[in-house]
């Protein structure tokens, strides 16, 4: 007996679902797009001006944040180009402490810290108000962005670098990148009082020291 193969064909719509993202004030999210063409963004249905709403594109990846004091709010964020990317945020919520956002450290003995990606922790230096937001991290590195000002820097286990946060002549906040284990980096900040000139007079001599 001949077998016959009868093809079904199947109709199907498209459907585009828009799911509900709630994102915590003083948190990022990176969303993927279909290409790393430059992209334009349109927001729709907020009710406030997006004032503390940054968002930044790395080929194909899109980094879109809230801050520490963005106001609760509904919305819509469209991403596009010939292509397009949409979700619906409800952006700036308190976390209540269920999300990464808590609040602020007091880091002047310095805070030791086990922290996942996504993460957030919250710190003061001299009143004024930063986040650090663990943004990527692999077995042996580890990149963490840096606000008000965003700042990136990525550091490799046993690294430690300084930051000048709010003066130029000082460095005022370090962070350290103790080890990485279980998916979690366990790091070190610490606000600081440390000359910046004292690290170029130090060059300075050490070339002089060379020379002669």
């Amino acid at each position: 007996m001949k077998k016959t193969i009868i093809p079904i064909i199947i109709g199907m719509f498209l459907i585009s679902f828009c799911s509900a993202i709630t994102i915590y004030s003083g948190e990022c999210r990176n969303i993927t797009f279909p290409n790393i063409d430059p992209v334009n963004i349109t927001v729709t249905g907020n009710s406030s001006n997006m004032d503390g709403f940054t968002w930044n594109q790395t080929l194909n990846i899109i980094e879109y944040c809230f801050a520490y004091n963005y106001a609760p709010d509904n919305f819509t964020l469209k991403w596009w180009n010939y292509q397009s990317v949409e979700e619906s945020v409800n952006g700036g919520s308190s976390s209540g402490g269920s999300a990464g956002y808590s609040q602020y450290n007091t880091i002047q003995g310095g805070l030791t810290k086990q922290v996942r990606v996504g993460e957030v922790i919250s710190f003061k230096i001299n009143n004024s108000k930063h986040l650090l937001v663990v943004h990527k991290l692999n077995e042996t590195s580890a990149t963490f962005k840096i606000q008000s000002t965003p700042k990136y820097v990525t550091l490799l286990i046993g690294e430690e670098k300084k930051f000048n946060l709010e003066s130029e002549d000082y460095y005022d906040f370090s962070i350290k990148l103790n080890s990485i284990q279980d998916k979690k980096a366990d790091i070190t900040i610490k606000e600081l009082f440390e000359e910046t000139k004292d690290d170029e007079e130090e060059e300075t001599q050490d070339t002089q020291d060379k020379e002669t």
